[in-house]
């Protein structure tokens, strides 16, 4: 949840090299494959700075990003109704822990 980091807070989060190399890798692999992007929770300051830069985004770009005010319909459309109990403040329903479950089905196909 980014909605109480401030923007200093945010730009000293990661290491700086660290930083450099993560934003490497998101402007070169990034725009070719993400299909949507999702901002929930975003702090006032995100909104802004956003809307700045959305003005030099492709109308492509544009339409595979999502900043939703109805956060609980926005996580259900995306997902379905697989939303892990616990997960955030949102009335989940999922009870299986998905990860557990997969690490059970790769350990079962080495074996």
């Amino acid at each position: 949840s980014m909605d109480a980091v401030s923007f200093y807070q945010y730009m000293t989060m990661l290491p700086y090299q660290l930083g450099i190399t993560i934003d490497k890798f998101m402007i070169g692999v990034t725009p070719l494959k993400t299909k949507l992007v999702v901002f929930l929770k975003r702090p006032r300051w995100f909104d802004v700075g956003f809307g700045l830069l959305s003005v030099f985004l492709p109308a492509r770009m544009k339409m595979r990003v999502s900043q939703p005010d109805n956060e609980q319909a926005s996580i259900e459309d995306i997902v379905g109704s697989n939303i892990p109990v616990g997960f955030d403040d949102y009335n989940g329903t999922l009870a299986v822990d998905l990860i557990a479950k997969h690490e059970e089905e790769k350990a079962a196909q080495k074996s």
